[in-house]
Protein backbone atom coordinates (compact mmCIF):
# COMPACT_ATOMS: atom_id res chain seq x y z
CA UNK A 1 0.00 0.00 0.00
CA UNK A 2 1.12 3.49 -0.72
CA UNK A 3 2.85 5.31 2.36
CA UNK A 4 2.53 9.07 0.78
CA UNK A 5 0.40 10.94 -0.84
CA UNK A 6 -0.11 10.26 -5.11
CA UNK A 7 -1.14 12.25 -7.64
CA UNK A 8 -1.78 12.48 -11.37
CA UNK A 9 -0.60 15.55 -12.94
CA UNK A 10 -2.33 16.42 -16.96
CA UNK A 11 0.78 18.63 -18.11
CA UNK A 12 -1.99 19.85 -20.75
CA UNK A 13 -4.03 21.82 -17.97
CA UNK A 14 -1.24 21.79 -15.31
CA UNK A 15 -4.46 20.47 -12.76
CA UNK A 16 -3.01 18.35 -9.93
CA UNK A 17 -5.50 15.23 -8.61
CA UNK A 18 -4.70 13.77 -5.21
CA UNK A 19 -5.29 9.92 -5.45
CA UNK A 20 -5.07 7.20 -2.87
CA UNK A 21 -4.11 4.76 -5.74
CA UNK A 22 -3.93 5.92 -9.43
CA UNK A 23 -5.18 2.78 -10.73
CA UNK A 24 -8.74 3.32 -8.97
CA UNK A 25 -8.68 7.26 -9.76
CA UNK A 26 -8.68 6.44 -13.57
CA UNK A 27 -11.28 3.53 -13.33
CA UNK A 28 -13.85 6.60 -12.01
CA UNK A 29 -15.93 7.92 -14.84
CA UNK A 30 -15.74 11.48 -13.73
CA UNK A 31 -11.92 11.59 -13.76
CA UNK A 32 -11.76 9.77 -16.69
CA UNK A 33 -13.55 12.97 -18.34
CA UNK A 34 -11.08 15.41 -16.15
CA UNK A 35 -8.22 13.57 -18.09
CA UNK A 36 -9.78 13.94 -21.14
CA UNK A 37 -10.02 10.19 -22.09
CA UNK A 38 -11.76 9.61 -25.40
CA UNK A 39 -14.22 6.88 -25.60
CA UNK A 40 -11.32 4.32 -27.40
CA UNK A 41 -9.39 4.94 -23.63
CA UNK A 42 -12.68 4.28 -21.52
CA UNK A 43 -13.18 1.53 -23.28
CA UNK A 44 -9.75 -0.38 -23.10
CA UNK A 45 -9.56 0.62 -18.94
CA UNK A 46 -13.32 -0.92 -18.83
CA UNK A 47 -11.90 -4.30 -20.30
CA UNK A 48 -8.75 -4.42 -18.03
CA UNK A 49 -8.96 -6.14 -14.53
CA UNK A 50 -8.72 -3.42 -11.34
CA UNK A 51 -7.03 -6.15 -9.37
CA UNK A 52 -4.65 -8.34 -12.02
CA UNK A 53 -3.94 -5.50 -14.37
CA UNK A 54 -3.28 -2.44 -12.32
CA UNK A 55 -0.26 -1.76 -14.57
CA UNK A 56 -2.20 -1.45 -17.62
CA UNK A 57 -4.36 0.42 -16.40
CA UNK A 58 -1.53 3.18 -15.12
CA UNK A 59 0.14 2.50 -18.43
CA UNK A 60 -3.65 4.05 -20.01
CA UNK A 61 -3.41 6.99 -18.20
CA UNK A 62 0.51 7.90 -18.60
CA UNK A 63 0.12 7.25 -22.64
CA UNK A 64 -2.78 9.82 -22.29
CA UNK A 65 -0.23 12.06 -21.14
CA UNK A 66 -0.87 12.28 -17.46
CA UNK A 67 2.09 12.10 -15.10
CA UNK A 68 2.21 10.06 -12.53
CA UNK A 69 3.63 11.12 -8.90
CA UNK A 70 3.89 9.10 -5.60
CA UNK A 71 5.37 11.06 -2.69
CA UNK A 72 7.22 8.01 -0.44
CA UNK A 73 8.32 10.61 2.17
CA UNK A 74 12.10 10.02 1.40
CA UNK A 75 11.84 10.15 -2.43
CA UNK A 76 9.23 11.09 -4.90
CA UNK A 77 8.57 9.18 -8.15
CA UNK A 78 7.34 10.41 -10.99
CA UNK A 79 6.35 8.33 -14.05
CA UNK A 80 5.24 9.45 -17.73
CA UNK A 81 5.51 8.17 -21.47
CA UNK A 82 6.58 10.56 -24.00
CA UNK A 83 8.89 10.88 -27.08
CA UNK A 84 12.09 12.39 -26.53
CA UNK A 85 11.44 16.58 -27.80
CA UNK A 86 8.57 16.22 -24.95
CA UNK A 87 10.36 15.12 -22.11
CA UNK A 88 11.30 19.07 -21.52
CA UNK A 89 7.98 19.96 -20.98
CA UNK A 90 7.04 17.16 -18.84
CA UNK A 91 9.74 17.71 -16.67
CA UNK A 92 8.91 21.40 -16.43
CA UNK A 93 5.36 20.45 -15.53
CA UNK A 94 6.46 18.43 -12.71
CA UNK A 95 9.04 21.29 -11.18
CA UNK A 96 6.13 24.04 -11.60
CA UNK A 97 4.02 20.88 -9.30
CA UNK A 98 5.98 19.80 -7.03
CA UNK A 99 5.34 22.65 -3.74
CA UNK A 100 2.11 20.85 -4.34
CA UNK A 101 3.73 17.66 -4.31
CA UNK A 102 6.10 17.42 -1.73
CA UNK A 103 6.70 19.31 1.79
CA UNK A 104 10.60 18.71 1.19
CA UNK A 105 11.72 22.11 -0.38
CA UNK A 106 14.65 19.58 -1.86
CA UNK A 107 13.08 15.88 -2.46
CA UNK A 108 15.03 13.35 -4.09
CA UNK A 109 13.59 12.52 -7.24
CA UNK A 110 13.37 8.82 -9.22
CA UNK A 111 12.37 9.42 -12.71
CA UNK A 112 11.20 7.37 -15.26
CA UNK A 113 10.37 7.80 -18.68
CA UNK A 114 7.72 4.35 -19.47
CA UNK A 115 8.22 5.13 -23.46
CA UNK A 116 11.89 4.36 -22.88
CA UNK A 117 12.83 2.96 -19.66
CA UNK A 118 15.29 6.22 -19.45
CA UNK A 119 15.85 7.24 -15.76
CA UNK A 120 16.96 9.75 -13.28
CA UNK A 121 17.63 10.03 -9.49
CA UNK A 122 18.24 13.30 -8.64
CA UNK A 123 17.18 15.95 -5.89
CA UNK A 124 15.01 18.31 -6.90
CA UNK A 125 17.48 21.35 -6.95
CA UNK A 126 19.76 19.73 -9.56
CA UNK A 127 16.59 19.08 -11.83
CA UNK A 128 15.85 22.65 -11.73
CA UNK A 129 19.41 23.88 -12.40
CA UNK A 130 19.58 20.92 -15.33
CA UNK A 131 16.44 21.92 -17.18
CA UNK A 132 17.60 25.55 -16.92
CA UNK A 133 20.74 24.71 -18.63
CA UNK A 134 19.65 23.00 -21.40
CA UNK A 135 21.22 19.47 -19.87
CA UNK A 136 20.08 16.25 -20.48
CA UNK A 137 18.11 14.58 -16.96
CA UNK A 138 17.51 11.20 -18.53
CA UNK A 139 19.48 8.71 -19.21
CA UNK A 140 18.97 5.46 -21.12
CA UNK A 141 20.16 2.08 -19.70
CA UNK A 142 18.98 -0.94 -20.37
CA UNK A 143 15.13 -1.43 -21.58
CA UNK A 144 13.19 -3.41 -18.74
CA UNK A 145 11.49 -6.78 -19.98
CA UNK A 146 8.33 -6.51 -17.78
CA UNK A 147 7.83 -2.94 -19.40
CA UNK A 148 8.58 -3.90 -22.73
CA UNK A 149 5.94 -6.72 -22.19
CA UNK A 150 3.68 -4.09 -20.87
CA UNK A 151 4.21 -1.96 -23.72
CA UNK A 152 3.52 -4.19 -25.93
CA UNK A 153 0.18 -5.42 -24.40
CA UNK A 154 -0.86 -1.75 -24.74
CA UNK A 155 -0.19 -1.34 -28.14
CA UNK A 156 -2.14 -4.61 -28.65
CA UNK A 157 -5.25 -3.39 -26.65
CA UNK A 158 -4.90 0.09 -27.74
CA UNK A 159 -5.32 -0.85 -31.72
CA UNK A 160 -7.67 -3.32 -31.12
CA UNK A 161 -9.90 -0.93 -29.84
CA UNK A 162 -9.85 1.48 -32.37
CA UNK A 163 -9.91 -0.82 -35.49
Amino acid sequence: MPTGPGFWLDRRTGALHRVTTHNDWLLIPENQKKAGLGPTKVGVLNRLDPVREIDEIRMVGVRVGLIRIRDYLNRVSIQFCTTGPEVGEVLQAVVAAMPAVSGDRFPFLTIQNLRDDSTARIHFPDLVAKLGAGKKVLHTAERIPYNEELRRKMDRLLKAAID
